[in-house]
């Protein structure tokens, strides 16, 4: 039996959770972790509105949790989407040798922003013998993994193209305003000047997938650009009017030589089309398109269980989803 401990208990972290207490027979939910006053020292059986959900208590710490109930063997973590903020969690987790799985988008392929931060909790894994892994649905599968699975048929691959497409209308409110939703050209602007819009994680797919066909790529080229309304988008938190953001184009161009061996194009936006596409140029050639698409959230809610059932076969180290994807091509250039 597995003994999960999960961190982060958002809208994500909840439903992670519950997928958790879904199967009973494979993993148990040891504990819970959110420094959230109005989650901490709160019961899961409260907060789910479950009688029959276990009787944990929320820590506001990882000390705590680890002080109150048994060892877990890995945790789950759902917390920030950039490495530097939650690199505490893992460096803390590894120390008292606990593996773990995140939805962490930089966590994806930390070696790209991050070496030296990557080099460390390596090491630190490692000493400890537990594997650190990022995963999610993008970055960790639909424009990185899945694409390495498909190559598995596939020889000489000599370039890959990756397009996700998803209606923003239909998704969290948090990501509705990632992407600008609503806002004028000038205020879009401001916040991507800020930092404050856009998917994290494109760049780390791109770093991935090259990774994995075994390409040295010169740089990464990412763009973001807003997509206008031409009508009116009456929503329940925006009234997009013509000419405002109904949302983002991001695309990541991984480049050698001048030639691009890697194009990923993600299209989040109200009422864009619903799709995911891997265009793969080999022998042979494959195209695979997902006419529904994957679903975000609750891909990821299924790659971090499942991800978190399997760490115990990984080797200790800093991990990513090639160590989960084995069977893939050679890229040639």
């Amino acid at each position: 039996m597995l003994h999960i401990l999960h961190i982060g208990f958002g809208e994500i972290g909840r439903d992670v959770v519950k997928a958790i207490l879904q199967r009973p027979a494979a993993a148990t939910l040891c504990g819970i972790v959110d420094p959230h006053p109005n989650l901490a020292g709160k019961n899961l059986r409260d907060l789910l509105g479950n009688p029959s959900a276990p009787a944990l208590v929320v820590q506001p710490t990882l000390a705590q949790a680890l002080a109150e109930g048994p060892k877990p063997d890995v945790a789950i973590v759902t917390t920030g989407s950039r490495l530097p903020s939650v690199r505490a969690t893992f460096a803390e987790l590894a120390a008292s040798g606990i593996s773990s799985v995140s939805s962490c988008e930089e966590l994806a392929f930390p070696q790209l922003r991050h070496p030296a931060l990557a080099q460390e909790l390596d090491a630190l894994a490692k000493a400890k013998g537990v594997a650190i892994l990022g995963t999610g649905v993008n970055p960790g599968f639909a424009m990185d993994a899945l694409a390495l699975g498909v190559s598995a048929v596939c020889s000489q691959v000599t370039s890959v193209r990756c397009v996700r497409s998803l209606d923003a209308g239909k998704r969290r409110p948090q990501l509705q305003k990632k992407v600008a939703a609503g806002m004028t050209p000038a205020e879009f602007q401001q916040g991507l000047a800020a930092k404050k819009l856009g998917h994290v994680g494109l760049a780390e797919s791109a770093a991935l997938l090259a990774a994995g066909f075994g390409w040295t790529l010169d740089h990464i080229d990412e763009k973001f650009e807003p997509v206008y309304a031409t009508e009116r988008i009456n929503a329940p938190l925006f009234d997009i009017q013509p000419g405002q953001v109904r949302g983002m184009r991001m695309t990541a161009m991984g480049l050698r030589d001048g030639r691009t061996l890697v194009e990923l194009d993600l299209t989040m936006a109200f009422a864009a089309e619903t799709f995911d596409q891997i265009e793969i140029r080999a022998n042979p050639s494959i195209t695979v398109r997902a006419l529904t698409g994957l679903p975000g959230d609750q891909s990821t809610i299924g790659l971090l269980v499942n991800c978190a059932q399997a760490i115990d076969r990984l080797p200790p180290g800093l991990r990513t989803m090639l160590d989960l994807m084995p069977v893939r091509a050679l890229g040639t250039v």
